[in-house]
């Protein structure tokens, strides 16, 4: 009876604390941060609603473009310029695919692309809130940046009912060293340099591929000098990915060239550092290998026409590339562009092995191993927290192992990558089983798992209380694992000599994950966000670089 009190308490915790954290996890692309606005009005007042109203439409025009394809754009309207997507509303009778309407209702049976109907009518109803920063205003003017956050489940059903594979899976954080080089320098700490203040003015937690930048302050300067970061010296970029905690060290190289009348910007972000556990290796190809095709963007363009390509199986190869000319005279209007542009590049890789067909709908079984509650915990949260498990459910449970049920979308390569970026290995065992378990512990019965005992009647008709728990043979786990769920009722919990097993709480399991401990008190910090008016201290009075 204690058992069981203690495993019904337990299932409670843990189902709050894993939906809090799904919810928090899932809501992050969502999120448009510091959208810059203005407007002029009769009032105050009504130029601060025209602002935050426009603001709303070039946040939603960024999200819904965020988590699509390109090749879909057409489908999207263009909320800032007033423009509806390519031919008005949704269809009132859409085709349907009627094998998946059979088995998975109407929502997941759309066998088209349709136009995404949201128009600046019925916007507000997709936003969730909002907060302002800089907010400055005058008897007529209105000017500040506003951060918008929208509905995850009404934008998701906008992009379904319009049949647009979409992706909102973010890839682990990586941490951003931006290096620029000129005719005279290199810089990187320098409280002056421009291209990092680029970077610093552009909000990037929330992209599906999450950049962070360095403080800049006394510890960095000491972890990593220009030399090494230049170098990839990877004991000193080691340094740096364990004071962020990030598994990853990108560097944002811009070389900067002055011509008579104008700048060329070529960019590249490198992998520069990689620990060696992470599975967030990505590979951005290139989209052509014709040396002509590396082209400086044109004077009114946005974005670019050259890109490179290379795996990151390594440090050093490039992740992305792309170049960029402006006048002469706004350098760092050129640095924003080029760091928006680059951005987007780079997150189209990690975009195209996770977008979704969201009516691939189908059944999967897991087998989840583990050594102790923490570690069930880590499965369960990460499970409950990708966008691609529909339902879940949890059947037999032991104290090394328990079978999930789960209803899952998209194919099955896109699932494990969505798993490897929270330090899960998913496999298939020869007997096509799939399992599921933290990367070293799957390592480990990948090598020792034999002798697989599986008995499809206890599967049958897929009824959970028909279900026997699997025979394995893992000398590394202290012997086989046997467990069985009889048919009405409760699954009880024994340990290898078939003693009861007491089930404790650990304190980590609802403990929070703690920000990296900011500058020492009193120590100079070379390299700090900057307002908009500053971020053209490093240019003289006529706009020009020095």
């Amino acid at each position: 009876m204690h058992l069981r009190r203690l495993l019904t308490v337990f299932a409670l915790l843990l189902t709050w604390a894993s939906a809090a954290h799904a919810q928090n996890s899932n809501r992050q692309v969502f999120i448009v941060p510091e959208v810059p606005v203005f407007a002029e009005a009769d009032t105050a007042a009504a130029a601060q609603a025209i602002a935050q109203a426009q603001g709303r439409r070039v946040a939603m025009d960024i999200l819904l473009r965020r988590l699509t394809a390109e090749e879909d754009w057409e489908y999207l309207p263009a909320l800032a310029s007033g423009q509806p997507a390519i031919s008005g509303p949704i269809e009132d009778d859409p085709v349907l695919d009627p094998a998946i309407e059979a088995q998975f209702g109407q929502d997941m049976a759309l066998d088209i692309k349709q136009p995404v109907y949201i128009t600046p009518e019925t916007l507000a109803s997709f936003e969730e809130g909002f907060s302002i920063f800089d907010e400055k205003t005058s008897s007529t003017t209105y000017r500040a940046r506003i951060t918008y956050r929208f509905k995850p489940d009404a934008v998701r059903q906008a992009l379904e009912d319009a049949g647009l594979p979409y992706s909102e899976a973010q890839a682990r954080r990586a941490l951003v060293l931006p290096v620029l080089v000129t005719e005279n320098d290199t810089y990187l700490w320098e409280t002056r340099n421009p291209w990092a203040r680029a970077w610093l003015s552009r909000p990037l937690v929330n992209e599906l591929t999450p950049l962070i930048l360095p403080r800049g302050d006394r510890q960095d300067m000491a972890n990593v000098t220009i030399t090494e970061a230049a170098n990839l010296n990877q004991a000193a970029l080691g340094e740096m990915a364990n004071r962020y905690q990030t598994p990853q060290v990108i560097l944002a190289r811009g070389r900067l060239q002055h011509t008579a009348d104008e700048y060329l910007l070529s960019v590249q972000l490198i992998d520069a550092y990689l620990d060696g556990r992470s599975g967030n290796r990505q590979r951005i190809e290139s989209e052509t290998d014709d040396p002509a095709a590396r082209l400086y963007d044109s004077e009114d363009g946005y974005g670019t026409d050259g890109v490179g390509g290379g795996s990151s199986q390594s440090s050093g190869q490039v992740l992305a590339e792309a170049f960029f000319r402006g006048p002469d005279d706004d350098f760092p209007a050129l640095a924003q562009r080029a760091v928006e542009a680059t951005v987007a590049r780079y997150a189209d890789g990690w975009k195209a092995q996770t977008l979704v067909d969201h009516s691939d709908v189908r059944s999967l079984t897991l087998t989840a191993w583990f050594g102790g509650l923490d570690e069930w915990a880590d499965i369960r949260i990460a499970l409950e927290s990708t966008p691609l498990v529909r339902k879940m459910e949890v059947g037999v449970f032991t104290n090394q192992s328990a079978v999930i049920d789960l209803l899952v979308i998209g194919q099955q390569e896109q699932f494990n990558l969505a798993l490897k970026q929270e330090n899960l290995t998913v496999w298939q065992s020869p007997d096509g089983r799939w399992n599921i378990a933290d990367n070293a512990r799957a390592a480990e019965l990948q090598g020792q798992m034999q002798d697989v005992v599986y008995n499809p009647d206890e599967f049958s008709n897929g009824s959970r209380q028909n279900r026997n728990g699997l025979g394995v043979n893992q000398p590394g786990l202290n012997g086989p694992i046997n467990a069985q769920a009889a048919p009405g009722t409760d699954v009880s919990m024994t340990g290898m000599n078939g003693a009861p097993v007491e089930l404790e709480l650990p304190d980590e399991l609802f403990g929070e994950d703690e920000e990296p401990a900011g500058p020492p008190a009193g120590a100079p910090v070379a390299l700090e966000p900057a307002d908009a008016e500053d971020a053209s201290d490093n240019v003289d009075n006529d706009g020009a670089l020095r």
